[in-house]
């Protein structure tokens, strides 16, 4: 994946944009010492369409952000962490756009009450 951005120390810092070999964007985002870190950064598949859209510290979803099915339909909304689906009010949907699932994870677990 080729970037453009800005180095320190041979690292990427600040916010870079990756391109796939095809010249999509893979990547859109803030680094931290050559890892994404930061919020509202932006993740996409080979063909260019949205994968990941949110909070990112130190290279893992952590906080907010949303998933999206390649198609480009919501798959996952609410919380992340340590790149798990973590947290309250979680939405999931099947890829038809129905929604799947609305309540709370922990470490990538459903939880029922």
């Amino acid at each position: 994946v080729a970037f453009m951005g800005t180095m320190l120390e041979g690292k990427k810092q600040g916010l870079c944009t990756g391109y796939y070999s095809n010249g999509n964007i893979a990547y859109e985002g803030y680094f931290a010492k050559d890892q994404m870190h930061g919020n509202n950064n932006r993740i996409y598949n080979t063909n260019g369409n949205l994968i990941f859209n949110g909070n990112i510290l130190g290279g893992k979803k952590e906080g907010q952000g949303h998933l999206y099915y390649d198609n480009g339909n919501l798959k996952y909304s609410g919380g992340f962490c340590n790149d798990k689906t973590h947290g309250d009010g979680i939405q999931i949907w099947w890829e038809n756009g129905n929604l799947k699932f609305e309540g709370n994870m922990i470490d990538g677990k459903y939880i029922f009450f």
